[in-house]
């Protein structure tokens, strides 16, 4: 199984205080998913990490609430 976020029950905060360190421990284990919902802010904060460092992501066609990130 490989390694997941979940950011529900997490508020945007937690999110945003969180994830980077997160992506960046886990970069070694790619791919990764992430799991925002139906937030597009949610799904903001998280593509803004993963821009930030270079990670390149899709968004599974059969899930639109979860990203996953591929390397």
């Amino acid at each position: 199984m490989r390694p997941t976020f979940d950011c529900h029950g997490k508020t945007y905060y937690e999110v945003e205080d969180t994830f980077e360190n997160w992506i960046l421990l886990n970069s070694t284990k790619l791919p990764v998913d992430v799991i925002t919902g139906d937030s597009e802010q949610m799904r903001k904060i998280i593509r803004k990490y993963l821009d930030k460092h270079g990670f390149q992501y899709n968004v599974p066609y059969w899930n639109n609430g979860m990203i996953t990130v591929i390397s």
